[in-house]
């Protein structure tokens, strides 16, 4: 029931019952309490320590919801007119550890254990504190299995001869998912560039003992939408690249420049007339030979320009150098 005729107050304590009761009947209620106490809060009646209670008693629904920085919104809410409020600090905590934070949740119940000691509240800064140090162990370990995996990956391109430089397309959309294998083979990803329709292909496992002909074949089995008259077929295409078409530089320098800094050294690379002319990659050779082959670098992500074969794009395309 809903008291149209008692005070402000009055109505408030009937929303927040309501609300207690609709937490009680389970997850199917949950967003009709979250509007009980919302509705408790929009009375007008001064008890900081009432509406205390309420940010705290919605911010638990949003716990309980998943919904976390709404409650960690409404549990600071809550502190701000009481901070007494020990189950709005625990429920602070409990969104922040739920979010990953867990060095933070620890440092705010530390906080709280200042103003409010409380068991609940001291357990679960120990809690958070566990939680830090095995997220921390984690992201250590992570970070030396990059180390080891670039490392492993930098030596297998060095004995291949495979060149690197910095992107001259925008891979954004693509993840390199380049890797070296247990049996020592590198995986690469792979762009696939139709520049007659501007289309793409991206192939994200591409072992360089493919052989390109495989490859072609695997992606023109079936014609793609933006192919309608079906011109693009395994018979119809070549693949082939720009020698040189990027600076050689180490993928370890590569990561540590911007973005800006990136587009300098292609743009003084192009204006000092270092990228060379086209050359088809044979269709009967792997992936591993064209990106040992000489003069070819791998643009961050290895990529190949499908071009369809007497055609007059093609020949005016392979005319210029700027792809």
């Amino acid at each position: 029931m809903i008291y149209e005729d008692g005070t402000p107050m009055e109505r408030a304590e009937n929303f927040k019952r309501q609300g207690n009761n609709m937490v009680k009947r389970g997850e199917k209620f949950y967003e009709e309490a979250v509007v009980y106490y919302s509705q408790a809060l929009d009375e007008d009646y001064e008890d900081d320590a009432f509406r205390s209670i309420l940010y705290s008693n919605r911010a638990q629904v949003q716990l309980l919801q998943k919904h976390y920085n709404y409650c960690m919104q409404d549990c600071r809410r809550a502190l701000d007119l009481d901070r007494m409020n020990v189950k709005a600090w625990y429920r602070l905590a409990r969104a922040m550890n739920e979010l990953g934070k867990h060095g933070k949740a620890a440092s705010v119940l530390a906080e709280a254990i200042e103003d409010c000691p409380d068991d609940r509240l001291m357990r679960e800064m120990e809690r958070s504190g566990k939680l830090a140090t095995e997220l921390e162990d984690r992201r250590r370990r992570d970070r030396e299995a990059r180390e080891r995996a670039s490392t492993i990956l930098t030596e297998a391109l060095r004995i291949r001869n495979v060149a690197t430089g910095p992107a001259f397309l925008d891979t954004s959309a693509y993840t390199d998912a380049t890797r070296v294998d247990t049996d020592g083979t590198v995986h690469w990803s792979l762009l696939l560039v139709y520049p007659e329709t501007g289309q793409t292909d991206f192939l994200a496992d591409v072992p360089e003992n493919a052989y390109l002909d495989d490859v072609t074949n695997t992606v023109l089995e079936a014609s793609a939408e933006w192919d309608e008259c079906h011109r693009f077929t395994p018979s119809s295409i070549f693949l082939a690249f720009l020698l040189d078409w990027t600076p050689v530089m180490a993928r370890s320098k590569i990561s540590s420049m911007g973005d800006d800094d990136i587009k300098a050294v292609i743009e003084k690379h192009r204006a000092d007339g270092k990228v060379g002319a086209w050359r088809k990659a044979a269709g009967h050779a792997t992936l591993g030979d064209v990106l040992s082959s000489s003069g070819y670098v791998v643009p961050g992500i290895p990529t190949l320009y499908v071009m369809r074969k007497k055609c007059d794009f093609t020949r005016k395309f392979i005319k210029k150098k700027d792809v």
